[in-house]
């Protein structure tokens, strides 16, 4: 889902329910994902957004090896100063966080997200799971964003097939419809 908006977002083009002109770059930082997925991640996103070669436009950095500390310090140093920007991608919240569940951990987390945009201008899209059996946004962290963003997208998926059902988890404007998108090799 996300490499969809970040797809829009550098071609202009809708993908899925996704549509973004935005006249400014994008930066994704993903805490998450080995060298391996990262890669193949960057390379559906170019095939999404129909680009043979890279774009000035978009950048994207692994950071799954380095502490919650190091992430933030390499996204400072990345966004300082920056006016150039319309859209940050932070793929794995909790992993800017040393504890997820320590209300002032959590705060300081939110106010990294808060201070980059409005240092930066750009908008802001991150992900965080939410608990297997509640369904609520995980820890203290979850609640604080929730307080903060203007909307919350659910993604689910069930293990082994190939749909995945979307659908407005909160949001301060009107919610959009639910809908559904497949993923396969292509």
């Amino acid at each position: 889902l996300a490499n969809a908006a970040i797809a829009a977002a550098i071609s202009g083009f809708p993908q899925l329910n996704f549509f973004a002109d935005l006249p400014n770059g994008i930066e994704c930082f993903d805490t998450e994902q080995p060298d391996y997925w990262f890669e193949g991640n960057q390379e559906m996103i170019y095939r999404m957004a129909g680009l043979r070669e890279k774009t000035a436009r978009y950048r994207a950095f692994p950071m799954r090896p380095l502490s919650p500390a190091e992430r933030v310090a390499v996204i400072d140093a990345r966004l300082k100063g920056r006016k150039d920007l319309s859209l940050i991608v932070i793929d794995g919240l909790v992993d800017l966080c040393n504890n997820f569940n320590d209300e002032r951990a959590a705060s300081e987390t939110l106010q990294h997200l808060m201070r980059w945009s409005d240092e930066t201008g750009a908008a802001i899209i991150t992900m965080l799971h939410l608990t297997k059996g509640s369904r609520f946004m995980r820890g203290h962290l979850g609640s604080i964003l929730k307080q903060k963003a203007d909307s919350g997208i659910m993604l689910t998926h069930n293990e082994g097939e190939p749909n995945y059902d979307v659908k407005c988890h909160f949001g301060r404007y009107a919610p959009f419809p639910a809908w559904a998108f497949y993923r396969d090799r292509n």
